[in-house]
């Protein structure tokens, strides 16, 4: 079933790419999404009124050592990173000024830890979804090299996410899985792209 579906999106996307790729003029951009505080990398490429778009999220991670005194000290890592691919069909409304819609395939992974040395306790936390949004957005070319667009994102994903604990070598997972679905810290964003 996962390798029939993993085919399926695999295929889809090519599709995508062969119909952005169509005999129209080419283009490409490479931009800077920015949402809320954070930012990601974005890439588009196609003809005029049909494009691929790939996101970079921002890769982030954290590590800390914490001593409340002498005899205790709090280690805390953090990382995660994500990625979209998708297309978009643009349609003019003014000069300059494009209305565009299309899907997008999102995947993210977060992992966390925390270790206790004078406690001798563990956790940790690694987290996985995968989503479909629906892209809705406007463009507009600022100069012939600049442009400028605004996006919103409603999307539908699965996540999955596996806890591990450790306290006086007692050992203890849980896991948890389900659906979200709506408008994330990603899916209101504005991007500030070049034109390639």
């Amino acid at each position: 079933m996962r390798k029939s579906a993993f085919i399926a999106v695999l295929l889809s996307f090519a599709t995508l790419v062969s119909m952005a790729q169509d005999d129209g003029a080419r283009k490409k951009e490479l931009g800077l999404m920015i949402s809320e505080s954070n930012f990601g990398i974005r890439y588009k490429t196609g003809s005029e009124n049909m494009l691929v778009r790939l996101t970079l999220f921002p890769v982030s991670g954290s590590s800390s050592t914490m001593k409340p005194d002498q005899d205790t000290r709090n280690i805390l890592n953090n990382f995660g990173f994500g990625f979209g691919a998708g297309f978009e069909k643009r349609k003019a409304v003014a000069d300059g000024l494009y209305m565009y819609i299309g899907p997008e395939f999102t995947g993210r992974y977060n992992h966390s830890s925390s270790t206790n040395k004078s406690a001798d306790t563990r956790y940790s936390q690694n987290g996985f979804s995968a989503g479909l949004g629906c892209v809705m957005g406007f463009h507009y070319g600022i100069t012939e090299k600049i442009n400028i667009s605004s996006e919103i994102i409603p999307y539908i994903s699965y996540y999955y996410t596996k806890e591990s604990t450790s306290y006086d070598e007692i050992d203890g997972e849980n896991i948890s899985t389900g659906f979200r679905y709506g408008l994330n810290d990603y899916s209101i964003n504005l991007t500030v792209s070049f034109n390639l």
